[in-house]
């Protein structure tokens, strides 16, 4: 299994997805937090979230093909969000 979490991030939540093949975590780094999802079976991690501000608290929909998260950039108000995969 590849590495989840480099040296220089903190994980700050972790979604297990129903068929427990993927997870979608929250990785704090500097001076951004995003999400990234790992590949269990693949061992590989890929990001979710690309922000420079702050992407957090990713949950799977109950079909697996999409995550909601809550997003807060720089000068707005904190919001819900959601993305496919």
């Amino acid at each position: 299994m590849g590495e989840f979490v480099e040296s220089r991030e903190e994980i700050l939540s972790l979604e297990l997805s129903r068929d427990e093949r993927l997870v979608a975590a929250t990785l704090s780094g500097g001076s951004n937090t995003n999400i990234w999802i790992y590949d269990f079976v693949r061992g590989v991690r890929e990001p979710f979230t690309t922000s420079t501000d702050i992407d957090r608290d990713p949950i799977w929909s109950p079909s697996g093909g999409s995550i909601a998260y809550v997003s807060r950039r720089l000068g707005q108000q904190t919001s819900l969000s959601g993305l496919r995969r």
